[in-house]
C-alpha cells in the first residue's frame, strides 16, 4: 500500500459543523483538518457519537461545512451549485456503507451498473462489460444476474464494493464497510477492500470500529467529540 506521497486527493481545511442555533447550538465538527493522498489509505477510529460519520459525509460532500473548505483534487467546492457538487462526486468518489444499499428490483450487475446509469457515463454495452469485471473482481462473476434477496449479506457488501468502483474514482470512501457482517465475513471483505483499492490504484478514507481494518490502513486518525486527535 502506498504511503501517499502524491497529489491530495482530499483536503479538509478548519471544517466546522453545527446543528441549531444560540441556546440550542449543538457544535459536532471543531476545525477539522484532514488531508488524503494519492495511493494513501487513513482510517478514523473513535467512540460512537464522536463525529465519524459526519465528518465522512462532509468530505463526500454529502454535506456542506459551516465554515472551513473542503477541496477534491486541489479544487474547492465552496459556492458551487448542487449539480456542479454532484459532478465532482460523481467523478471522483466511490461510497461504501455500513448497510448495503442495494435496490432490490434489479440484479447485481444492474446494481453496479447504477452509477454511472445515474451519470450518464458511457454506452450501456460497455458499463454492462465494466459491471461483469467488477463483480469477478470480488468473487461474484457467476452471480451478475442474481438479485439482493438471493444473495448473503456478505455477498451484497461485495457488490456494494463493486459499485462503489463503478466510475474509477480516484477516493473510496466507507462507513463501517464491515459493521454489518460477522467476523469471518467481515475479514474477508477487508482483505477483498485492500485488494480493489491497489489493484485500481485508489485512495481510501475509512471510517471504522473494525481493529484489523483500520491497522491496514497507512495512517490512523482518532475522533474525539468532534476532533481529531
Amino acid at each position: 500500500m502506498g504511503t501517499g506521497s502524491g497529489q491530495a486527493v482530499l483536503e479538509l481545511e478548519g471544517v466546522q459543523l453545527w446543528y441549531g442555533d444560540g441556546a440550542a447550538k449543538v457544535d459536532v465538527l471543531h476545525g477539522v483538518d484532514l488531508s488524503v493522498r494519492a495511493g494513501q489509505t487513513v482510517a478514523i477510529v473513535g467512540p460512537s457519537g464522536s463525529g465519524k460519520s459526519t465528518l465522512l459525509h462532509v468530505a463526500g460532500l454529502l454535506d456542506a461545512p459551516d465554515k472551513g473548505q473542503v477541496k477534491v483534487m486541489g479544487v474547492a467546492a465552496a459556492g458551487r451549485s448542487d449539480a456542479e457538487i454532484s459532478a465532482i462526486r460523481n467523478a471522483h468518489f466511490g461510497f461504501v456503507y455500513q448497510y448495503h444499499h442495494l435496490l432490490r428490483e434489479f440484479d447485481a450487475r444492474e446494481n453496479v451498473m447504477m452509477p454511472a446509469l445515474i451519470g450518464g457515463k458511457g454506452e450501456r454495452r460497455a458499463l454492462k462489460l465494466r459491471a461483469e469485471e467488477l463483480l469477478k473482481a470480488v468473487g461474484l462473476g457467476k452471480r451478475v444476474e442474481h438479485y439482493p434477496h438471493q444473495m448473503s449479506g456478505g455477498e451484497q457488501q461485495r457488490v456494494a464494493l463493486a459499485r462503489a468502483l463503478m466510475n474509477w474514482p480516484k477516493l473510496l470512501l466507507a462507513d463501517e464497510p464491515t459493521g454489518n457482517l460477522d467476523p469471518h465475513t467481515a475479514e474477508s471483505v477487508v482483505d477483498l477492500l485492500f485488494g480493489l483499492v491497489r489493484n485500481e490504484g485508489l485512495s481510501a478514507l475509512i471510517v471504522t470500529h473494525n481493529v484489523a481494518l483500520a491497522e491496514r490502513c497507512d495512517v490512523i486518525l482518532r475522533m474525539e467529540e468532534g476532533r481529531l486527535v
